[in-house]
């Protein structure tokens, strides 16, 4: 909201009282929420509870048209992680054989900052297969915060037995 005085100088502010020689213009419903991208609206969930990180291991993937698919998963496309399996991705491996399956996926990178709200970043997921280290394969992906929660554009996985993992943020 702009208030201009009779002497000509300007302020910027939302008024909570009106004086008759002051001229206020704002546009209303007045909002601090930034524009978010339309991923932010537009998105698939992930929320099968076997895709949280203290489950251990199952035969699922997220490649489609596998006979082994994982029921929430319907192909490249942006994904929230949801209830009861978790709200992120860990930025951590929870270990081989977890999350339902055998190689399990895990944000290499951190999420953006809370101050990052509408932000889209590049990332990498990691695989764990229980090898020598924690990334036996990587993926590239984009992640956004929509303020509250993130969204993540995730492509088919490798082979089955590889799939996202989720975790409750602490």
């Amino acid at each position: 909201v702009s208030t201009t005085y009779p002497w000509g100088s300007t302020t910027t502010h939302r008024p909570s009282t009106t004086y008759p020689w002051i001229t206020t213009t704002a546009d209303w419903p007045y909002s601090t929420t930034p524009n978010l991208p339309s991923q932010c609206s537009n998105y698939k969930i992930l929320n099968d509870a076997s895709r949280n990180a203290n489950t251990g291991y199952g035969y699922n993937c997220d490649e489609t048209d596998d006979r082994y698919t994982s029921p929430d998963w319907a192909g490249p496309s942006y994904y929230r992680m949801m209830a009861p399996a978790g709200d992120r991705l860990p930025e951590y491996s929870p270990g081989a054989n977890h999350c339902g399956s055998a190689t399990v996926g895990w944000l290499l990178y951190a999420h953006p900052s809370a101050d990052q709200v509408g932000v889209e970043m590049d990332s990498t997921v990691c695989f764990d297969g229980g090898n020598t280290n924690a990334c036996d394969r990587s993926v590239s992906i984009k992640v956004t915060n929509c303020g509250g929660y993130y969204v993540y554009y995730l492509p088919d996985t490798y082979f089955c037995e590889y799939r996202y993992c989720a975790e409750f943020q602490s």
